[in-house]
């Protein structure tokens, strides 16, 4: 494994970097990033292709599916503004 921070190869088994003390990323921590966002882009999508389409032909369906639209369109733009907080608050705070 290799530290983020220095780049210093060390063994598994230790937990920090002898080099900068610093506890380095694990790689399933980020694999399972991975899978969340995955899961979440997964569900989205068929959500979007199953269960939209039948909510869009319905007689409130419209009004519906533009509200769907726009929480979509404004959580892509804006949704990950509390997670980079969220990550950098945690960084400062506990690291």
């Amino acid at each position: 494994m290799y530290c983020d921070r220095c780049g210093l190869n060390f063994l598994p088994k230790q937990s920090v970097c002898t080099r900068c003390k610093r506890v380095p990323t694990r790689y399933w921590f980020q694999f399972m990033s991975l899978v969340t966002i995955f899961a979440a882009v997964l569900c989205n999508s068929l959500l979007g292709v199953f269960l939209l389409p039948r909510l869009a032909t319905a007689s409130h369906g419209k009004a519906l599916f533009r509200a769907w639209w726009w929480f979509d369109q404004k959580a892509a733009m804006y949704g990950w503004v509390p997670l980079a907080i969220g990550l950098l608050a945690w960084d400062y705070f506990v690291w």
